[in-house]
């Protein structure tokens, strides 16, 4: 297998746990990355696997997990390490995901599970959100609803007041009208 002159490390693993590396003009490489197949030169490779990936396949396989204090975790290095995943027994890693800060260790797989519980979260968060703000404007839809209902039924009983009125005047001047018609029929009788 021929090695590229340059060699770029990417925090991603291949499907055994081991490190992948950027290696360029890789002759003959296929990008092992699910449903791409690409023919690369320039590959995120695994050499003890026989594993490629192409670059948004290598970026699509990056672990982003946290620590419990919402730390990013760096695939790292180690002399031996513990992992503090939730009943997880594995002592002596050498690969984990790390929080310096912290002191709080990741195995692979605990790291995937973790990334998985962030991402549900994340979610959840903003189906949260998404919810209240739906709450909100179905509010105030309904506020503007009855706002409009009210508007209506004040201007129709208004429009209703006005027509009655107007009706009721027409109807006394009709009748005055008369009236006044009588008077001076009678006032030119008399003349």
């Amino acid at each position: 297998m021929s090695t590229g002159s340059k060699y770029k490390e990417i925090k991603s693993l291949c499907n055994n746990n081991h490190l992948l590396v950027y290696m360029t003009s890789r002759s003959n490489a296929t990008c092992n990355g699910p449903n791409c197949g690409k023919r690369i030169n320039n590959t995120y490779t695994c050499e003890t696997c026989n594993y490629d990936l192409c670059e948004s396949c290598a970026e699509n396989k990056v672990i982003k997990a946290f620590c419990p204090k919402n730390h990013v975790l760096i695939l790292s290095t180690h002399n031996k390490a513990d992992c503090n995943g939730e009943d997880c027994n594995k002592k002596g890693l050498t690969l984990t995901y790390t929080c310096s800060a912290c002191d709080y260790d990741l195995c692979p797989s605990c790291a995937y599970i973790k990334k998985n519980i962030n991402k549900i979260a994340n979610i959840n968060e903003k189906y949260l959100v998404l919810n209240k703000s739906m709450k909100g404007l179905i509010e105030k839809s309904n506020s503007f609803d009855n706002d409009w209902k009210r508007i209506r039924n004040e201007f129709n009983s208004g429009y209703c007041d006005m027509i009655f009125n107007l009706t009721s005047l027409i109807e006394s001047y009709e009748s005055s009208k008369d009236k006044d018609d009588k008077v001076v029929e009678k006032k030119l009788e008399f003349k």
